[in-house]
This record gives C-alpha cells, sequence and structure tokens, in this order.
C-alpha cells in the first residue's frame, strides 16, 4: 500500500478477468477502507484520555493536588453545529478544534461557573478543565469465547464427490468474476459442457407447494414456480422496488429451498433487513401450517419451521443471565444501540429456570434440555454457549448478518462484496439473493479521504460501493422481477418508478385504491395542506394521492466544513410543526416518522421532541432517523427533511441517486418532502434548463466561499415534478394556528443552555 499510493483512484470493476484481481479489489476495498477509519480513531483516542462520555471536573485553585469539598464533576454532552446557536456565533467564536459542551451537574451543583459575555473576556480568566475517562465495559470471567459457526452444520445432507466439489469451486469462482462462463464450458475437451441447473421448488408434498404458491400474487405463482424449478448454478436474483413484496417473496422461496434442501442460511446487510425476514419467515410458515393443519389429527400435521435469529454469543450469553436472574426482563429502554431481541433468539428457545421446553408456546417443534440450568447457574457456569450451539444446528432457518458468520467485526451498514465470500463459501452452494439494487449501495466510509501528501487513503473506494447483486445482475443471470405495488397508496410511487424504473412496467394493487379506510392519513395530510395554504397546492388528482414539498424560504443551512454535515433548524422546525397539526387532522403519531439525510437535523428533531413541552403529544411518534439507518422501514406518513439550500450550500449528497431513492419510498399514506425546491432547472424560468429538461450542471458555494459545478439530474427531474404538479407550498414558517405569533427566539428557547468551550 505504501509503495502505491496515488491521489488517483481505481476505476471501479464490475467483472474481472483472474481470480487475482478479484481479490485484489475485494479485500484491498475493504481493508483500506478500515484502516483509514483505524487510523482516523487512533488520531483522536490520542487526544483523549478515554474511550467513554466526556465529563468535566472543576476544582479550586487552592485544591490543586488535593480533593477538596467544593470540587465538582459535570457530566456533558458535544454540541453539533455550535455556530448555528446565534449567542455563541456572535459573542463566543469557535476555533477549528475546540468542542462546545452543553453541561449538568451530577448530583447537584456545588458551586456556580461565572458567566463571560464573549470570549475575549473568557480567554483572559483562568480555569482549568479536566477530561475524566469513560469506563469501558469489561466482560465476566462467566462469559465464553465467541464461537465459530462450521460450515459441516450447513452443508446439503448428501456431499458431492471430490471431482463435483471441484467442478463447483470452478464455477464459482467463474460467478464471482462476473465475466461469462466460456473457459469453464471449453475447459473439458472439444465438446461445451452445460451449465448445471438446480431445482429450488422440489417440493414433496403437494398440498404445501399449493400453500405456499398461495402466499403470492395469483400472476406470480406460476412463474415464480418456473423461475425456481429451474435455476442454472442454483442461483436466483428476486429485485423490486419499496413495496413490491420482496420479503413476502423471498419468504417463500427460502421456505421452498428448505423443503427441497434441507437447512438454509439467512443473512442480509443490516440487523433491520434480517429481522424483517426473519420475522416473515416465522410468520409464513405459521400461516402455512395453520391453513394445512385445520381439521387435521396429530399424526398428519404440518410442521412450523424453526426460525433462530443469531446475535453475537457475548449478547446472548448477557441476556440468557438477565432473564435467568429476573424473567421480566426485557432489552427495551436500553440506551445503547445494540439490535438484539427476544423474538426469535437461540436464548429464547432454551429453558430458563421455571420454563423446561426450548421453545415457546403454540409451536410443533419441541427441544429437551436435560441440563440443570439452576445447578450450572449457581456455579459461575453459563449453558447458553452449548444449547445455543444445539438450537443452532437444530434450527430450519439460522438469520444473522454477515459480522456474526464466525468474525470478529462490528455490525456491517451494508453488505459488501467480499461479504457474499463468508455468507455464501466458495462451492457454489445454491443461493437466492433478494433487494433493490436502485436503493443504498454497500457503505464505504474512507470516501475521498487523503493523507497529508495529498494522496487518496482508500484508492479502491468505488470498488466498495458496488453490490453483489447489482454485480450478478450485470454479469447477464436471469432476474425475476415483482412488477406489482402493495403497499403505497395510488400516486405516490408515479414520479419515482418514472425516474428511477422506467424499464418495469408496473401496475397497482386493488389494496392500494386511495378509497379504502386504510389510507385516512393521506387524506389528513392533503386536508391539512389544502386547508392551511388554499389555492398554493394543486389538488390531488381523482383516484390518487400525491407527494407535497414544504418550500422554507430562505432557511439557513449550517455546515460544518470539516465533516460536510448540514443542519436546518428552521427545515426542522417545519416539519415538527407539521407533524403535530396532523394529530390535529385525526392521525396517530405512531403514524409518523420524520427522516433526513443528515444525523445533525435528526439529533436536533429528537432533542426539540425531548425538551419543548409544546411537542409532548408527538412522544409516541415513530423515533427519527436517518435516510441510511430507515431503510428496509415504513410508516404511514413520512416526512422528510432534506436539510439543504440552494446555492449555499448546495444539495450534498443528495445528488446521489440510491441516497435519494430511500426517502421516496418509505411511505405508505402520505409524504411531505420539506427543504429547497429551486435548485438550478426546477422552478422558474432563465434558471438553467438543459436540452434534457434541466439536467445541465450548476453551481453551489462551497465553505470557502468558492463556486463549484455539480450534477443532480435525477434530483431536478424529481424536483421538477413537484413544481409542475403545483404540489409545493411555499412558507416563512408553517402556520399553526396559536403557535404562529411566536418569534423564533422564543420557539428555539430550549437551547440557551450553559456551554463550554474546551
Amino acid at each position: 500500500m505504501e509503495e502505491n499510493k496515488s491521489a488517483e483512484g481505481f476505476r471501479p470493476a464490475c467483472s474481472f478477468n483472474d481470480d487475482n484481481s478479484h481479490v485484489t479489489v475485494l479485500t484491498q476495498s475493504v481493508v483500506q477502507d478500515i484502516l483509514c477509519v483505524h487510523q482516523a480513531a487512533e488520531a483522536i483516542e490520542a487526544r483523549l484520555p478515554g474511550d467513554g462520555e466526556v465529563s468535566l471536573r472543576f476544582r479550586d485553585e487552592d485544591g490543586v493536588g488535593a480533593e477538596r469539598a467544593n470540587d465538582d464533576s459535570w457530566s456533558c454532552a458535544i454540541i453539533e453545529h455550535p455556530a448555528s446557536i446565534n449567542e455563541i456565533a456572535v459573542n463566543h467564536p469557535v476555533g477549528d478544534y475546540e468542542l462546545v459542551l452543553s453541561g449538568a451537574a451530577l448530583g447537584g451543583t456545588k458551586f456556580r461557573p461565572k458567566a463571560f459575555t464573549t470570549r475575549g473576556a473568557a480567554d483572559n480568566e483562568k480555569r482549568r478543565i479536566l477530561l475524566g475517562s469513560w469506563n469501558r465495559l469489561a466482560c465476566t470471567s462467566r462469559t465464553p469465547p465467541r464461537p465459530t459457526l462450521s460450515p459441516s452444520s450447513l452443508a446439503p445432507r448428501r456431499g458431492p464427490s471430490k471431482m463435483t466439489v471441484w467442478h463447483c469451486i470452478a464455477l464459482h469462482r467463474a460467478v464471482m468474476r462476473y465475466k461469462g462462463f466460456y473457459d469453464w464450458m471449453t475447459g473439458s475437451g472439444p465438446s461445451l459442457r452445460r451449465l448445471p441447473s438446480k431445482n429450488l421448488f422440489a417440493v414433496q408434498h403437494k398440498a404445501y407447494a399449493d400453500e405456499l404458491l398461495a402466499e403470492l400474487l395469483p400472476a406470480d405463482r406460476d412463474r415464480f414456480r418456473r423461475y425456481m424449478s429451474d435455476r442454472p448454478l442454483g442461483i436466483g436474483i428476486i429485485a423490486a422496488a419499496a413495496g413490491f413484496g420482496k420479503t413476502t417473496v423471498l419468504a417463500t422461496a427460502g421456505l421452498s429451498m428448505e423443503a427441497s434442501l434441507g437447512s438454509i442460511l439467512v443473512s442480509g446487510p443490516t440487523d433491520v433487513v434480517v429481522d424483517n425476514i426473519a420475522r416473515r419467515l416465522d410468520r409464513t410458515s405459521k400461516e402455512v401450517c395453520g391453513r394445512l393443519n385445520a381439521g387435521k389429527t396429530a399424526g398428519d400435521r404440518a410442521r412450523h419451521r424453526m426460525v433462530v435469529r443469531g446475535y453475537n454469543m457475548r449478547r446472548e450469553v448477557e441476556a440468557f443471565i438477565n432473564l435467568w436472574e429476573n424473567p421480566g426482563y426485557t432489552p427495551t429502554g436500553r440506551k445503547s444501540k445494540d439490535p438484539w431481541q427476544l423474538y426469535l433468539a437461540s436464548t429464547e428457545r432454551v429453558s430458563t429456570p421455571s420454563t423446561p421446553t426450548t421453545r415457546r408456546p403454540g409451536t410443533s417443534s419441541e427441544i429437551a434440555v436435560h441440563q440443570d440450568i439452576d445447578t450450572l447457574m449457581k456455579c459461575g457456569k453459563c449453558p447458553i454457549p452449548a444449547l445455543a450451539r444445539e438450537v443452532i444446528l437444530l434450527a430450519d432457518f439460522l438469520c444473522t448478518i454477515p459480522a456474526h458468520m464466525g468474525n470478529d467485526g462490528d455490525y456491517q451498514q451494508c453488505m459488501h462484496r467480499a461479504d457474499i465470500g463468508c455468507v455464501w463459501g466458495n462451492c457454489l452452494l445454491p443461493c437466492i439473493f433478494g433487494g433493490d439494487h436502485r436503493q443504498l449501495p454497500p457503505a464505504v466510509l474512507s470516501g475521498a479521504e487523503k493523507d497529508a501528501d495529498g494522496n487518496l487513503r482508500n484508492r479502491f473506494a468505488d470498488d466498495g460501493k458496488i453490490s453483489v447483486m447489482f454485480a450478478l445482475m450485470a454479469s447477464g443471470l436471469p432476474v425475476f422481477r415483482l412488477l406489482t405495488q402493495l403497499r403505497m397508496a395510488d400516486g405516490l410511487f408515479d414520479w419515482v418508478a418514472k425516474e428511477f424504473y422506467s424499464e418495469v412496467d408496473f401496475t397497482y394493487s386493488t389494496k392500494c385504491a386511495v378509497n379504502l379506510p386504510k389510507f385516512q392519513a393521506g387524506h389528513h395530510l392533503e386536508r391539512l395542506v389544502q386547508t392551511r395554504y388554499p389555492g398554493s397546492v394543486a389538488p390531488r388528482p381523482p383516484g390518487k394521492l400525491l407527494p407535497v414539498f414544504v418550500l422554507c424560504n430562505n432557511a439557513p443551512v449550517f455546515l460544518d466544513g470539516r465533516t460536510g454535515s448540514k443542519k436546518s433548524p428552521q427545515q426542522v422546525k417545519v416539519a415538527i410543526d407539521l407533524a403535530h397539526d396532523l394529530l390535529g387532522m385525526g392521525v396517530k403519531p405512531g403514524q409518523i416518522t420524520i427522516i433526513s439525510p443528515y444525523a445533525a437535523n435528526v439529533d436536533l428533531v429528537r432533542r426539540l421532541l425531548r425538551n419543548d413541552p409544546r411537542y409532548s403529544a408527538l412522544k409516541a411518534m415513530g423515533k427519527p432517523a436517518t435516510v441510511d439507518s430507515f431503510q428496509g422501514q415504513e410508516n404511514d406518513i413520512i416526512i422528510v427533511v432534506m436539510g439543504t439550500r440552494f446555492s449555499h450550500p448546495g444539495p450534498g449528497f443528495n445528488t446521489d441517486q440510491f441516497r435519494l431513492n430511500v426517502p421516496l419510498t418509505r411511505q405508505r399514506r402520505g409524504l411531505a418532502v420539506v427543504g429547497d425546491v429551486d435548485i438550478r432547472g426546477t422552478a422558474g424560468k432563465g434558471r438553467g434548463q438543459g436540452k434534457k429538461g434541466g439536467e445541465t450542471p450548476f453551481h453551489v458555494i462551497t465553505p470557502t466561499g468558492e463556486k463549484k459545478w455539480v450534477t443532480a439530474p435525477l434530483l431536478q427531474r424529481i424536483y421538477r415534478a413537484f413544481t409542475e404538479n403545483r404540489r409545493v407550498v411555499r412558507v416563512d414558517e408553517w402556520i399553526s394556528g396559536p403557535r404562529s405569533g411566536q418569534t423564533g427566539e422564543a420557539r428555539m428557547s430550549w437551547l440557551t443552555r450553559r456551554f463550554f468551550v474546551v
């Protein structure tokens, strides 16, 4: 790496001429990305004395070197974007490497800190600030080492011969080179070898097969059976946009594969994705078996398949100990982002001191546990590792993320091409891929980071953004596409379909008819906009619901020049007021979620909801989230805070078509976008509309005041759809009845806290 540094990155490759090129790209795209983050973390750690919460410790001058009764300790949080707070920006300018902390005394203050009117006055005053250390969680002696899943537990029931194994390995390498199979087909002599095919719908029980197909739409059943029954190389790809029922089809495919081949490993890029498919597998199996078993005797009943959600073994041990000590323990309310849940976890499958059975009541698979758990626990020995391994071996489906497949690593935000080797192996086991290749690609953390000499820290960053599903589709493998929108109200997917999925001739299901009672929340949003701003927004077309854009005129956007993060307090305030007023129209708080591409806006939403008593009615609202973290989730009403402005600081990474796709497809009943719709070529005449209708480059102003030319064709066309259909509300602030008379300072009064500059 040191000998091949350069300021230029490598061109991304979807296919490779040989295995060495393939392995180099896959390994280096991950290694260089993680190494860049690791080096940055080391640099931060070198400047901080610990790795936990930052605290301030105040000591009286007379107490230096000894503990005094009037010493005090404050717990502090780092304030992001301090320049957006007027008092700090005017009177207390912050340096490039200074932190602004919001603090509160622990257990009551013992002294009153002195306030300074200006930064200059504070700099002239002597003070001593000591940083406390973070408490690091230590593993107890009862925590066993993390186990590694054995590939043998996932092998087919009848192993192939050595010759067949080597043929499979050679074919698998050809698949992962994404270059076609000519070399393999001509490798045995003058005649061409045919690619092997696998029947993934070899379900022996006809009634069971029919009930599985009944889970699908009638129009999809026959073509799904044909597709699954003849899969070249045993590889299937199920692709569709959001709301087309991918999870249902994947669950049906998984159950048919299990009935044909045996135990199945299920994996995905994030915990949310894996949770969704695990729950759907369990629910679908229960529903299918329920229909088959209706009126049957015990000896002729279908078996409910056993689905296990796999987590980090250390977390399973912790959960088991908590359950053993407190049977009512639940992980809800945990401050960490730990995704562990009891439902379907191996901990749920093993017995507790009061329950001698490892399966949940109501399921037909019973596993007897013979260990005396009480005795083992009293001796300080936790039996969960051994029992969890037994559960995993007995499971029909094991669902986990790549980070838990025997790797000592953190949770992956998105699955890289390198992860597929860990999940899939190298012997061409039958595999079904499912997802939407037009949404978020694999996460690359290093991006365009450069070292002190101007060399890229990760020259393979663009390679890391190519997903395995995209590469397989590009190689020409057959794809099973879903063509019926099942989730969104008729009209909400129209613009996205036109710009992102123009090659798909889709239709709305009859379940998407807007006159159905379940779409009342969307009608409430439409009625609210039409009532508050009569005549400014065109009425919805008959039989459709359309998104609405709330344009915040002259809303300032604060840009962190070092991180590129953006925050717009006014856009956030408008979004929250809109959500609050929807409650008065009859929408429930849990039906609304606010999301944003930028974490700074999400954090501001959370703080407003937590600290402003006027929004107490929104406490039950869906948890605010970033666009990246909300992928795979949905809600009735989605409010998107774009957090950008033309031309300063510009649209940011909203120009990324994959990231733009996600927030526009999370809704079921209604979508409201809050931001600045007036980027060049979308609103008004003479703003740079090119031959293709506004797809010409436009300029933005960088933090240093320089002009930078950018292109955002899809963002421009989506924004133009709002303006051309007259679905834009232009506001200075959201009109909210009695609250509209309050000043901006009064509305943001919750921000006036104690601030410390470090």
